[in-house]
């Protein structure tokens, strides 16, 4: 019985190992740019009552970027999930994620459809995205937005 979680957890761990290393070998160096994503005002939204502040680490030329909460969200994720043995993600919503990819993608002036949306490694999102010729693709300088904007 020991055995075959034993081969879960080794499993388990070398996935995140290899997230992580997706993310080291295709985002290092790339400028973060920090975004806040307004409250969602829709009823019964459990995101209505405050703003959200994410890190997004934007590569226009590849039409993809990886996404992640702020550092003090990604670190209450962690606590609630580690005072939860686990039990509880620490992955953001996929669907606020794609509103926070969307938002910021129209606050650079680019106007883009999000093809794919995957889970790097908790709680880092990877966007592919493609857009309408903009300025950017017909070779002048891309300008992200000041932080906090």
């Amino acid at each position: 019985m020991a055995r075959p979680v034993l081969w879960i957890s080794l499993v388990a761990l070398l996935s995140g190992c290899q997230g992580m290393k997706y993310a080291l070998d295709n985002y290092t160096g790339v400028d973060v740019q920090h975004f806040t994503l307004a409250p969602d005002a829709s009823p019964g939204s459990p995101n209505n009552q405050r703003a959200e502040t994410f890190r997004i680490f934007d590569k226009p030329q590849e039409s993809r970027l990886m996404i992640t909460p702020s550092v003090a969200a990604s670190a209450g994720m962690a606590a609630v999930s580690g005072l939860t043995l686990g039990g509880a993600s620490r992955a953001g919503s996929p669907a606020r994620m794609r509103e926070a990819v969307t938002a910021y993608l129209a606050s650079t002036d680019r106007v883009c459809t999000i093809d794919a949306l995957d889970l790097v490694v908790e709680p880092q999102y990877e966007a592919r995205y493609r857009c309408e010729a903009t300025n950017v693709q017909l070779g002048e300088t891309y300008n992200p937005p000041k932080s906090g904007t």
